[in-house]
């Protein structure tokens, strides 16, 4: 057992002893700042590092070794000793490196004062902290790589620590606020938040208690006003020293947000143009039935009250018509006859018929761009179009205003077109039609293209205007825009695709009488629908042909291997059971080369260059069709 203090035969024996037992080096000096006594590890520092100091430095004056040292720090500690020596300072403490050729090495040098015998004393003890200094150094520097890396992260970062808050570079960025205006969590919340600061907080709350379990969106406002989503993720950690630690991460999803969302509203508009394209092909079909009948009907009637009732029945079959004309224009399978155009011309030419359709209220300016490049597209849809538009801005105005009408020369790349699958970059003619009506919110201009969607009263409006004009542009390669606010006005742009240099205009067909059937020509008629062929049939005997009819692809081969004389094969397109009108007439023309081909759809697209396979050019003849029409692409399939 360890012998106590008491016990102690010789308190200075003790004493030496204990100072000997700690692994600092450890001196005593006396009032005049001479050394009186060392431990241990003082002497064996001194011999280790080849000092070669009479009796251990004992009676050295170490006030006087500080003062003649080279550096500054030996006379700042001889002067905190003095300082202590006179009472006027409690305790003295100071780092100092002490490196050897082969050796780095760090001390602490710690000084306090004692009373002994009316005198004061010091002792100094010098403490090895090499291993703390070189963790510091390499924590300092693992600290600065952090940092730089953190600095140079493409997304946003922030470091939260009871309360205060440092930003990257990135976050400043995103925020648009320096780190100085950005120091704590408080300024976080009120800056970017305002007076949706509280649920900010409390969102966050939640989040942090559960662990940020998943990343949160968040709509902030920039130093510059303007709206923001930011995606935020959150890592809580604790700290070595005091309370929890949080990492932030941050990225700016503006603009994914507003792509995904014109990706939905493209792909719900292409979904809709789908179901409108098939409702419009069932449709015609039926007018087809109904208009055929009627037709054949006609010269079996004798009283003119039974002949007006007739042709009120057509005119009615054929305002259907033009209803499943607007669908298919939403559709983006219309038939459509692309030309030429000079837009500004065409706008001149409306000018009458909008002011007169507009009224005196609507005060309408023109600012055409002299230099404007010529469009390719269908001039009689930019007329309906631009007609539609015009409407629906007087409709917006109802006490009167002012509808403006500019044409520009536009270049769209590919940045300006996300989100708009079928557009492509280059050249296009822009006509915008500007309003100063009421305007609309997001949620009803978001919708404003949407076949059967209307703002107006029932029976107002069919709600397909916008459509059409979404459709057609589409179709012509072209894109419509919409830019809509409440108590603003709404704005809308056309953009159509500038034409060829040399590009000639497309000519168009006059009408012309009902030509009738040359003796003998008979015709191979394949309907798939029962009441579509009956009528077909019944309208081509009329005009003078012999017939045969087949409902499918199958039963036609099968008739023309079996002999059936056919000087022509008029063959619907759409056919059920996968072999489509272009496949027939392909092995049509295998049996007989010299068979001609006219075909007919009332579910009309693109495709009337599928035509050219067959090594010459065949008609394509768009359902519901009148009398005339028929008798007219019949003679001109059967001539060419």
């Amino acid at each position: 057992m360890a012998q106590s203090l008491q016990d102690s035969q010789d308190p200075e024996v003790f004493l030496r002893s204990s100072l000997d037992a700690l692994s600092a080096h450890i001196a005593i000096l006396d009032a005049t700042g001479r050394i009186i006594v060392v431990n241990a590890a003082w002497r064996a520092f001194g011999q280790a590092n080849g000092l070669e100091l009479p009796d251990d430095g004992l009676g050295a004056d170490y006030l006087q070794a500080c003062d003649s040292a080279a550096d500054p720090l030996g006379r700042r500690v001889a002067c905190g000793l003095r300082e202590m020596l006179a009472g006027n300072r409690p305790y003295l403490y100071e780092e100092y490196p002490c490196h050897s050729p082969d050796q780095r090495r760090w001390f602490a040098l710690r000084a306090t004062s004692f009373e002994q015998a009316g005198e004061r004393r010091l002792v100094l003890a010098h403490e090895n902290i090499t291993l703390r200094k070189l963790a510091e150094v390499a924590l300092k520097e693992s600290e600065g790589r952090l940092h730089r890396m953190v600095e140079q992260l493409p997304a946003g970062a922030a470091y939260a620590e009871n309360g205060r808050l440092s930003l990257n570079a990135a976050a400043e960025e995103i925020t648009g606020y320096s780190r100085s205006e950005l120091t704590t969590t408080e300024d976080w919340f009120r800056r970017l938040y305002g007076d949706q600061a509280q649920a900010a907080r409390d969102r966050y709350a939640t989040a942090r208690a559960e662990g940020f379990p998943e990343a949160l969106v968040e709509r902030i406002t920039r130093r510059d006003g303007s709206p923001r989503s930011v995606e935020f993720a959150g890592h809580v950690f604790a700290g070595h020293v005091e309370g929890e630690h949080e990492v932030w991460l941050l990225r700016d999803i503006t603009e994914r947000i507003a792509l995904e969302e014109r990706l939905r509203h493209a792909q719900k508009m292409e979904a809709i143009g789908q179901l409108t394209g098939g409702i419009a092909h069932d449709f015609n079909n039926i007018l087809m039935a109904v208009i055929g009948n009627l037709e054949m009907l006609e010269p079996e009637l004798a009283r003119d009250r039974q002949r007006l009732l007739l042709g009120q029945a057509l005119e009615a079959a054929e305002t259907g018509g033009k209803l499943t004309g607007q669908l298919l224009a939403f559709a983006r399978k219309q038939a459509l006859n692309p030309q030429i155009l000079d837009l500004n011309a065409l706008i001149l030419d409306l000018g009458e018929i909008l002011r007169r359709t507009l009224g005196e209220r609507i005060k309408v300016r023109l600012f055409l761009d002299p230099d404007l490049r010529r469009a390719r597209a269908d001039p009689a849809q930019v007329q309906n179009a631009l007609l539609n538009l015009a409407l629906n801005a007087r409709d917006s105005m109802p006490g009167g205003g002012l509808l403006t009408i500019e044409t520009k020369n536009a270049v769209l790349e590919d940045c300006d077109l996300q989100g708009e699958e079928d557009a492509r970059p280059g050249a296009y003619v822009e006509v915008t039609l500007r309003d100063t009506g009421a305007g609309m919110p997001p949620a009803i201009a978001e919708r404003a293209f949407e076949p059967f969607f209307t703002t107006k009263e029932l029976g107002a409006g069919t709600g397909l205007g916008l459509s059409m004009v979404y459709g057609f542009l589409q179709q012509s390669g072209g894109l419509a825009r919409l830019d809509s606010a409440p108590g603003v006005g709404t704005a809308v742009s056309l953009y159509l695709p500038v034409s060829d240099p040399g590009e000639a205009a497309a000519l168009q067909a006059s009408d012309v009488a009902a030509p009738q059937a040359e003796p003998g020509e008979t015709i191979l008629i394949v309907e798939d629908d029962p009441r579509v062929r009956r009528v077909t049939v019944g309208r081509l005997e009329q005009l003078g042909y012999r017939v045969h009819e087949a409902e499918s692809a199958d039963t036609a081969l099968a008739l023309l291997e079996d002999g059936v004389p056919a000087d022509l094969l008029f063959t619907d397109v759409v056919m059920p059971g996968g072999s489509s009108g272009w496949d027939l007439a392909r092995a049509a023309l295998g049996q007989r080369p010299n068979l001609k081909v006219l075909f007919t759809s009332g579910y009309p697209d693109d495709s009337i260059g599928e035509s050219e396979v067959l090594g010459r050019s065949s008609g394509l003849l768009r359902k519901p069709y009148k009398l005339a029409t028929l008798a007219q692409e019949l003679r001109k399939a059967l001539e060419s």
